[in-house]
């Protein structure tokens, strides 16, 4: 009986994060539409989630943006670039972390 119980705890732990993630997905996915409103700017946001899915975001109905990383390159060389070291990670997305459990 503990460990059905302690197999159940786990699985709502689990769904939990994963609901905690997609909240925040769709947060960041908002306030990025909502920028992109307030300032103007095209916007292009991609992200694979650690499973492989992929969320495409664009602000523009313009199918040249957003450009490759060579065009980017050569057309904005002084464009910044910006990685997790750039606020002060110490590693890039945890390559163990899959939640297809």
């Amino acid at each position: 009986m503990a460990s059905r119980r302690k197999h159940d705890q786990e699985r709502r732990m689990v769904k939990n994060f994963r609901e905690k993630v997609k909240r925040r997905k769709e947060r960041i996915i908002k306030s990025f539409h909502e920028f992109g409103l307030l300032s103007g700017a095209k916007m292009y946001l991609l992200i694979q989630d650690g499973n492989g899915g992929m969320t495409e975001y664009r602000n523009t109905a313009d199918q040249k943006f957003p450009p490759t990383y060579t065009q980017l390159r050569r057309l904005f060389p002084t464009a910044q670039l910006l990685t997790p070291k750039s606020f002060g990670a110490k590693t890039e997305v945890n390559p163990e972390l899959n939640l297809s459990n």
